[in-house]
């Protein structure tokens, strides 16, 4: 027999609530539902569910702005639940801590299966319908590079002192990617393809904006990002360096000339 699959529910509605609870039990998940994000929070702690799946907007609140903070405090899957379409809202989703942004509309059936692959060990988590480098990147184990360590499960990047910091998916996504083709260009549409799923990136400034930010989150933990710009083309990596703020200065500037 399957062992039972916890997860906790953020959502408001109460018809549409009890649906999903009666349909994932069905299905040997057992669903918690609380009905604000404050609720959620220390359910998170006490519970330690297996999945968290957030409705886009409970009593009149967007939850978008708040995956950062909930993401810093559950390492688990996290899925979305909204009527939204907007396709910026679903890139900020992905791109600040969501798994998966799924419209209320689709069957149950289907929200059985993408929380049942959201759930997957991250070397199952593979899709025909997935881009090619997204499906390699969830197929490897840590990498190591110039004495820094990098989890794509724990989305965790470590020192060679062994100082730590957590990224955001996206982050995670973008510097496994790099490591993963180190030495050699990789084009600005392959990136789009592992962090959106070919979804156009509505500022096109968005991809400089984020390996900015993972370049900050390797200063955090006492390191440069070896990475050029190729100026409408893409991107090299070459590797880490111990920190100096005057060196790191200059990179960033010869990036955004």
């Amino acid at each position: 027999m399957n062992k039972t699959r916890r997860v906790l529910m953020v959502e408001d509605e109460p018809d549409y609530a009890s649906g999903v609870v009666d349909y994932l039990g069905h299905h040997g998940i057992q669903v918690t539902v609380v009905t604000t994000l404050a609720a959620a929070m220390v359910g998170l702690e006490r519970s330690l569910p297996q999945a968290l799946i957030l409705d886009q907007f409970v009593d009149g609140l967007d939850l978008v702005p708040q995956l950062p903070e909930v993401r810093a405090a559950y390492k688990g899957p996290i899925l979305m639940l909204t009527s939204n379409t907007d396709v910026v809202d679903r890139i900020l989703s992905l791109e600040t801590g969501a798994n998966d942004f799924i419209l209320k509309s689709i069957s149950p059936r289907e929200l059985l299966a993408r929380l049942r692959a959201a759930m997957r060990p991250p070397a199952l988590q593979v899709s025909a319908g997935e881009p090619e480098a997204v499906r390699e990147l969830q197929a490897h184990p840590p990498l190591s590079v110039d004495g820094w360590w990098m989890s794509f499960q724990n989305r965790e990047i470590r020192s060679p002192d062994g100082v730590s910091v957590v990224l955001t998916g996206a982050e995670r996504d973008a510097l496994w990617f790099l490591l993963e083709n180190r030495g050699g260009m990789v084009t600005r549409d392959e990136l789009n393809q592992v962090l959106f799923r070919g979804i156009p990136k509505p500022d096109s400034r968005g991809l400089d904006n984020l390996l900015s930010r993972v370049r900050r989150r390797v200063r955090e933990v006492g390191g440069v990002l070896k990475l050029e710009n190729v100026r409408g083309q893409g991107y090299v990596f070459y590797g880490f360096d111990q920190s100096d703020v005057g060196a790191e200065a200059r990179r960033t500037a010869n990036d955004i000339a």
